[in-house]
């Protein structure tokens, strides 16, 4: 039998006063939670308009 996984993503913030944004990935196999990720997303790099999010 496959295992069908499939991936919800959310976008939160904990204060709207700090930059701090953070991504919350829930990964679920045949529709039964199985483990969930937060992920932190950095503040975008402004000087570098077509990729915001690279530093170098």
């Amino acid at each position: 039998m496959k295992k069908k996984t499939k991936f919800f993503q959310e976008h939160f913030c904990v204060d709207y006063e700090t930059p701090d944004r953070y991504l919350l990935l829930i990964e679920v196999e045949d529709g039964i939670p199985v483990a969930a990720y937060v992920v932190k997303v950095p503040k975008p790099y402004l000087r570098c308009t077509l990729y915001p999010y690279v530093v170098n």
